[in-house]
């Protein structure tokens, strides 16, 4: 995942080749190439069969992507290896990497809509939403130090004057 936090942008092409040169990415790229639904997505992807796309997809890779903006997507190649971007602009990033990208994002725990801010500037997967919101809610120092957590409310007594 990216070591860096930034947005990424394609105005230029620049994410292309940061995708491509980064070393930080080479696990990405090894997770995308195993990933045999990925896969099956990126080689869709790439030859780009218009509404015939989604006929060669597996069940699972069919479940998962479509509907999710599978037209959006576009494909970078390095070596043997296939990574998506969805609009160009974010890594489409592998089942098995979620949660290792999850972990780095919520080292300060952000609470859910930083951290997906955060994310989905920067990556796309089905799901991911209710991934984030997932490991919030089960992050205890997150609902320990939660803003919206209810605070104890002194009560006075209006005649007394005294705290109940």
């Amino acid at each position: 995942m990216y070591a860096y936090n930034r947005m990424v942008s394609c105005v230029t092409g620049d994410i292309c080749r940061e995708v491509i040169e980064d070393p930080a990415l080479d696990n990405m790229w090894a997770a995308a190439r195993l990933d045999k639904g990925y896969q099956s997505v990126a080689m869709t992807v790439k030859q780009n069969k218009g509404k015939e796309v989604y006929k060669t997809l597996s069940k699972a890779a069919n479940k998962e992507y479509v509907g999710l903006g599978i037209e959006r997507m576009s494909v970078i190649e390095k070596g043997n290896s296939m990574v998506l971007l969805m609009d160009q602009t974010r890594i489409v990033v592998p089942e098995t990497m979620r949660k290792r990208g999850m972990d780095r994002e919520h080292l300060a725990h952000p609470g859910i809509n930083k951290m997906l801010r955060s994310i989905r500037a920067k990556y796309f997967w089905p799901g991911i939403e209710a991934d984030v919101k997932r490991m919030v809610v089960a992050c205890e120092p997150c609902q320990l130090h939660m803003r919206s957590q209810a605070r104890d409310l002194l009560l006075m007594d209006h005649f007394s004057g005294m705290v109940m």
